[in-house]
């Protein structure tokens, strides 16, 4: 069969060009490809899998070689998802040599700091070899949970106004809604009523922030003890139309001053801070002196003296008060216990944020 090769060129023409064109490799042979080595790449889940930040998981990555594969392969995290301050991976060892059958294995440890951002994070592994090969299989996701760690804890004391007067919009569009406010764990404890000491309802009318706009607020009330004594009533809470009120020059106290809320477009920033942070929404305070030592049953639970203290000598001679109330401080997020140590002075301190 050999000598038809030479046949069909000897009396080719050109009806027989195609022929020829097809028969010129017979008498060569083929030869089979021999398939590309790979590798792939596995990994275990992270260990832990949750955290909390300034912490660290771990997990193992497995690398298998195949078809005769062989190579040094470099590991990384192609992408982290889930925060702005992402973790940081590191392997150990890398890059990672495998060859014939025997698998490479490394550790991968996936590293925060205390202020890495809480969430649930997903984290893309993947490798990298001399000729850029990718595993045969793709990058392996794996997913770690953060907690997040509180960094600074600021308290923020708003003087001589209520819940009730100050955060109305909570349960007012556009800012909130009715649904938000009520007496459930859940909800916001903002009243939209109140009671007088004739037993009436009376409804809390809008007015503005300051002696500016259509309902100005041009006169004061009492921030004396008396007042609060007033108010409290023995425990029924329907004495604050008896809390007196003080006008400016030329103007008359408007009717049910007492009862009265800041329009919640005057307050769009003390809104918003308490929807993202904890809010004290039921808190009294003593109100049985003036504002630092108030201000100290906050982060110190208390703002009496001890029995033999000489930090407030001007008290030493008083009587007890009347009427005590303490203090009751219900939030809409866990509670956070206070590391700082209580301090007392007689100079004129303040503590807090007074907006």
């Amino acid at each position: 069969m050999d000598s038809l090769c030479p046949v069909v060129v000897c009396v080719a023409t050109p009806a027989l060009i195609a022929l020829l064109l097809a028969l010129n490799a017979c008498g060569s042979s083929s030869s089979s490809s021999t398939p590309a080595g790979s590798y792939s790449l596995t990994a275990t889940a992270l260990s832990p899998v949750s955290i909390t930040a300034g912490g660290a998981s771990r997990a193992t990555i497995t690398l298998t070689p195949a078809n005769g594969y062989a190579g040094s392969i470099n590991l990384s995290c192609g992408t982290i998802s889930g925060g702005s301050a992402a973790p940081a991976c590191s392997f150990r060892p890398n890059p990672v040599a495998v060859a014939g059958a025997a698998a490479g294995t490394s550790t991968l440890t996936v590293s925060t700091t205390s202020s890495t951002p809480g969430g649930s994070y997903s984290i893309s592994v993947t490798g990298s070899d001399g000729r850029n090969a990718a595993p045969s299989n793709g990058a392996q996701s794996l997913v770690l949970t953060i907690a997040a760690v509180i960094q600074r804890v600021v308290v923020i004391f708003q003087e001589n106004r209520t819940p009730d007067n100050l955060f109305q919009g909570l349960c007012l569009p556009p800012y909130g809604s009715p649904s938000a406010c009520g007496t459930a764990q859940n909800q916001y404890n903002i009243a939209q009523s109140g009671l007088n000491t004739s037993g009436q309802t009376i409804t809390l009318g809008a007015i503005d922030l300051g002696t500016a706009g259509s309902s100005p607020q041009n006169y004061d009330l009492s921030h004396a003890n008396s007042a609060l004594v007033s108010m409290y009533d023995g425990g029924k809470m329907d004495g604050a139309n008896m809390i007196p009120c003080y006008p400016q020059t030329g103007v008359v106290c408007p009717s049910n001053p007492q009862y009265m809320y800041v329009i919640p477009t005057d307050v769009a920033p003390y809104i918003a801070m308490a929807q993202q942070y904890t809010f004290g929404d039921q808190m009294f305070q003593t109100n049985e002196g003036p504002s630092f030592p108030a201000h100290q049953f906050i982060y110190g639970g208390t703002s009496a003296p001890t029995a033999t203290s000489t930090d407030f000598p001007y008290l030493s001679n008083q009587a007890e008060p009347a009427v005590r109330i303490e203090a009751l401080v219900e939030t809409q997020h866990p509670p956070i216990a206070p590391t700082w140590p209580y301090f007392a002075s007689l100079a004129p301190l303040e503590f807090g944020i007074h907006l």
